[in-house]
């Protein structure tokens, strides 16, 4: 029954849980599959030694970050994205059926394709996001506007 993805997915999530907590170190001195000359890389080009330690207690400046507009933006922006997305997702059968006449149990592929367009296109957009901010054609502030700019409309269009 349908219900099986619901287990599938938890004995997945188990399996991943083990192999990531079996494989991934703390540091990179603990992991015995590393090489010699992968150490001396690392200590050489990162700002740490083998002797640093974590902070135990590290100051977070939270009333900066509470009250940064930057911050509220990026978080409402997101937010609404994520609200339409949600919308466009469970509409979309009853949207089908209703303007198309299409029977909601036909309608599984089409509620598929906003996740598999989303599967696709989020690397895509990465990539994208991350050669346009390093070969400084748009600055971070420009990405992110454009990029979320650009998802409001496409989902407008939808």
């Amino acid at each position: 029954g349908w219900s099986y993805i619901f287990y599938i997915t938890g004995i997945v999530g188990l399996i991943w849980c083990a192999v990531w907590l079996t494989v991934v170190k703390d540091k990179p001195e603990d992991d015995p599959h590393i090489s010699t000359e992968e150490l001396k890389y690392l200590r050489e080009n990162l700002d740490c030694g083998p002797n640093d330690s974590i902070p135990k207690h590290i100051i977070y400046p939270w009333d900066k970050f509470v009250t940064s507009m930057p911050v509220w933006a990026i978080l409402v922006a997101h937010t609404c994205m994520t609200c339409c997305f949600n919308t466009l997702i469970i509409m979309l059968p009853i949207f089908m059926r209703g303007v198309y006449d299409y029977a909601v149990s036909n309608t599984g592929l089409m509620s598929f394709l906003p996740y598999l367009v989303m599967a696709v296109l989020m690397p895509v957009a990465g990539t994208l996001a991350d050669w346009l901010r390093n070969s400084e054609v748009l600055t971070t502030t420009q990405v992110r506007k454009t990029f979320i700019c650009s998802t409001f409309i496409s989902q407008a269009i939808l």
